[in-house]
């Protein structure tokens, strides 16, 4: 079932957001996983994307703003998702995060997005003063492992 949208601080999530979300969603549901249906587009000044509740994800407008790619949008969104569908608690740290980004790089992958996406916007976005994000060192070489052949 497509994506229930909802409202946030006066904002409805948009086509691009939901479209991709969707994409995502079906493609975990297609492959076993059990994954929120709910997408919240949250105004706020911090750029950041979470699950909230085990039941939804909420992006904010101002990663949004910063995130016109859709490959890009594609990585986070399959990222929150992945923490889901590994049913990981919000205590899990650098290992939950490492390991949702490769959950994350092999669906992205499989949707024909961009492999190259995940350390692309974890590089562009990584700076801490500016990205509520759990540290990105080990995640970005973590990614560049698994992408080496192709991103270079």
């Amino acid at each position: 079932s497509p994506a229930s949208t909802s409202r946030q601080a006066g904002n409805l999530v948009n086509q691009k957001l939901s479209e991709v979300f969707n994409k995502i969603s079906r493609h975990y549901r297609d492959t076993g996983y059990t994954t929120p249906t709910t997408l919240t587009l949250l105004d706020s000044a911090s750029i950041n994307a979470f699950v909230r509740h085990k039941d939804e994800i909420v992006v904010t407008a101002a990663l949004l703003a910063k995130v016109p790619d859709e490959s890009e949008l594609a990585f986070i969104l399959a990222h929150e998702l992945a923490h889901v569908a590994l049913n990981h608690d919000s205590h899990g740290g650098i290992p939950a995060e490492v390991e949702a980004d490769a959950l994350a790089l092999r669906v992205v992958t499989a949707l024909n997005f961009n492999p190259c996406s995940g350390s692309t916007v974890l590089e562009r976005l990584g700076t801490p003063a500016q990205v509520t994000l759990v540290s990105v060192t080990p995640r970005l070489h973590a990614l560049r492992n698994q992408t080496e052949d192709s991103c270079g």
